[in-house]
């Protein structure tokens, strides 16, 4: 039985546009029975002399605020958030009842809007359609608003459900900070850079950066050093690099996601509309901006961003915008730039000094540290 009500409920949910006339014109008549109601009753127990009709007035005009916000507002509607599921299978019923009756005022209404807004030139779809991230999304913030739900979770609840509005140019590793070698080089120095290395996969290119053949696995580079005792010359990098994957800079993440499954690689390299290297990008960058930073016994602790005592924050310039906004549920236009200091530089149009400040978005940003043309540090306060 109760299968069969929710299977009610969610056939009744098909037909949205009935549902919404028939709950606003059923509102309505309630709320326009109610005032006329207390007007009639405040006028046949009061004196009909004139200089109490304000009274009557006000009493009937209170008297009908009271009840409607009471009855048809506050009481339902904190019942029907508290218990959705169950208050709609159990006026299921009820309201199939009222949108037979109703059908007739609903229909003709409809056929009015219709050709209403077809004289006016405006088209109107029958469907009223709300993405079903986006509605997660609201119930997520919702939950999280109410106390029922920690700020990690909800970070990485909206994480994913960003994935196919996040392009790769937005966490990949910029070509500046890329670790890569030379194929050329010397066997000793190609050795040297990668036992010193604490990548566990090394790009290479061909004599200049944007010339990358492929990337080398360390595990499969010492495999091989063992097979011929260690001697680097016998080794053939070229022999052991994997193929080269390049992803265009504006695939969403979830393409991209999907990508890595695809071809079982951990490692593409981004490039732009020219087919020059942006960046690369590694599944466990994809990973971190759904769950966070991933530490491991390799890394080395940074201080890309501190929060100093009086308040303010010391944030290095190619700190990204968006781990920023996630942090300090910030509000920065990620769509002008990637990082804080390509916002800087937005808003000025040129290099700023050091010291010069201005406001954005909530925040005064002091220009702290600077090296040539290079924004090192910023400042943030907010105001």
């Amino acid at each position: 039985m109760k299968s069969k009500n929710k299977n009610a409920t969610l056939k009744l949910l098909e037909d949205k546009n009935s549902i919404v006339a028939t709950a606003l014109l059923g509102s309505n008549l309630a709320n326009i029975f109610a005032s006329s109601l207390v007007t009639v009753i405040s006028i046949q127990s009061l004196d009909h002399s004139d200089h109490i009709m304000g009274a009557e007035i006000a009493i009937a005009t209170f008297a009908t605020t009271a009840i409607i916000f009471l009855f048809a507002e506050v009481l339902p509607k904190t019942i029907a958030l508290n218990s959705p599921e169950k208050i709609a299978i159990m006026i299921t019923p009820i309201f199939k009842i009222f949108m037979l009756l109703f059908s007739p005022i609903i229909k003709c209404t409809d056929v009015f809007n219709k050709i209403f807004f077809r004289i006016i030139g405006i088209q109107i779809s029958n469907e009223i359609h709300i993405p079903p991230h986006e509605e997660i999304k609201n119930v997520v913030q919702m939950r999280h608003e109410q106390g029922k739900m920690i700020k990690d979770e909800k970070d990485m609840l909206h994480a994913v459900l960003e994935l196919s509005e996040t392009d790769v140019e937005c966490i990949m590793c910029h070509r500046n900070e890329v670790f890569a070698i030379d194929i050329n080089e010397q066997s000793e120095d190609i050795f040297n850079k990668i036992s010193t290395s604490k990548f566990s996969r090394i790009p290479f290119y061909d004599s200049k950066p944007d010339n990358i053949i492929g990337f080398l696995h360390i595990r499969d580079f010492f495999f091989t050093l063992n097979k011929v005792n260690g001697d680097i010359n016998k080794v053939n990098i070229s022999l052991l690099l994997n193929k080269p994957v390049f992803v265009p800079h504006k695939t969403n993440l979830k393409s991209q996601l999907s990508e890595f499954r695809r071809l079982k690689t951990h490692m593409m390299f981004v490039v732009d509309e020219y087919g020059g290297i942006m960046g690369l990008i590694t599944f466990e960058d994809l990973l971190e901006e759904i769950v966070g930073d991933i530490a491991d016994e390799h890394d080395t602790e940074t201080y890309d961003i501190v929060e100093c005592s009086d308040g303010s924050i010391l944030v290095v310039g190619d700190y990204p915008v968006r781990d920023f906004n996630k942090r300090f549920d910030a509000d920065f236009n990620e769509s002008v730039a990637t990082t804080i200091a390509g916002l800087v530089i937005n808003n000025f149009a040129r290099i700023p000094k050091e010291n010069e400040d201005f406001n954005l978005a909530g925040y005064n940003i002091n220009i702290y540290q600077t090296e040539s043309s290079k924004i090192l540090k910023l400042k943030l306060i907010k105001i």
